[in-house]
This record gives structure tokens, C-alpha cells and sequence, in this order.
């Protein structure tokens, strides 16, 4: 059960590092194109958005690898699953720290205060996902932990009621032949009785 466990494990790692790869690759693939159309585009909000995520790219790489290493370890069996809500919390508040950046950026180019009450609310927003990411992470990973308890307990309850009915049934078998046995062997002495008494 245990191995089997852990080979599901490794390849739902093995999937989750494929998809976040290959969509990392599409969007550097993306950035790239956007890049080298910047000299055929002659539009400065075209400039400014290329400009901002090439800035921004690294800090980009940082927050996604966080955020699917947090991801690896969620799907790992406990207690090796124990680091992941820390790791989903590092690589969110990243990313919040992140899309507040987009938010003054875009708020830079249309020029109006469309964002500010989001910035007036900046650190509850943070203290909210780090209490959320947190909170439900361990809520989560001990909940699953008492599932997979209950149903490891209930696979031996069952497996010994079957061993018990096993030996109850070869029990029974066995008071059956030595039953047979008796009165065969009755049997055979009353025959030989009678034929001493002839």
C-alpha cells in the first residue's frame, strides 16, 4: 500500500514539475517574441508592459520556484509535506508583493488613482494570505493525515476480521473431521463387536 503510495506520489511531482515547466517555457517563449517585436512596434505602453516583465523577470522565477517546490511538498506523503504551507506562503506574499507592483505600474500608465484603496489595504492583504496560506495549509495536511489513519485502521480491521473468519472456518473444519473421525472409528469397533458376539 505504502509503495504504491508512493509511486502515485512521484508522479503527481513528476506532472506538477512538467506543467510548470512547459508554461514557464511558454511564457519566456512569449517574452521573447515581445521583445524582439519592440523594434517593428512603435508604441510606448507596448515598451513600458515589455519593459516592466523584463524587470521583473527574475523576481518572477523566484516566487514560481517557491511556489512549486511548496507544491512538490504538498504532494508528498506526511511528514515530508510539513514544509510546504511555509514555502506556499514565502512564494505568495512574493507574488501579492508582486501584483501590487502591476497595480502602480498600471496605475503609472493610465494615470489615475483606480488602485489606491488596494494600497490603503496593502498590509491586511499580506497578513490575510499569510494567515490563510498558513492556517489552511496545516488544517489541511492534518486533516489528510487523520484520512489516510482512519482508513489504514479500517484495511486492519477488516484484514483481521477476515484472518478471525479464517480460523473460525478451519476450526470448524477441523471439528468436522475429527467428528468423521469418531464415528468411523465407533463404527468400525461396533462392527467388530457384533462379529464377536456372533
Amino acid at each position: 500500500m505504502r509503495e504504491g503510495y508512493t509511486v502515485m506520489a512521484q508522479r503527481g511531482v513528476l506532472s506538477i514539475v512538467l506543467e510548470r515547466l512547459f508554461s514557464f517555457f511558454v511564457f519566456v517563449i512569449i517574452l521573447w517574441v515581445a521583445n524582439n517585436l519592440i523594434r517593428y512596434v512603435n508604441n510606448s505602453i507596448y515598451i513600458s508592459i515589455v519593459t516592466f516583465l523584463n524587470n521583473n523577470l527574475f523576481f518572477i522565477i523566484i516566487f514560481s520556484v517557491i511556489l512549486l517546490i511548496g507544491e512538490i511538498f504538498w504532494n508528498l506523503d506526511y511528514p515530508f509535506n510539513l514544509p510546504s504551507p511555509i514555502l506556499n506562503c514565502l512564494g505568495g506574499i512574493l507574488l501579492v508583493n508582486f501584483i501590487f507592483k502591476l497595480f502602480r505600474f498600471t496605475g503609472g500608465l493610465i494615470g489615475q488613482g483606480v488602485f489606491e484603496p488596494f494600497y490603503l489595504l496593502e498590509t491586511l492583504i499580506y497578513l490575510i494570505v499569510i494567515l490563510a496560506i498558513l492556517g489552511g495549509g496545516y488544517i489541511g495536511i492534518f486533516v489528510k493525515h487523520s484520512k489516510e489513519i482512519s482508513k489504514e485502521e479500517k484495511k486492519k480491521e477488516v484484514k483481521e476480521e477476515i484472518s478471525w473468519k479464517e480460523i473460525g472456518e478451519n476450526f470448524k473444519y477441523a471439528l468436522y473431521e475429527f467428528a468423521n473421525l469418531l464415528r468411523k472409528s465407533f463404527g468400525d469397533n461396533n462392527k467388530k463387536l457384533k462379529r464377536v458376539h456372533k
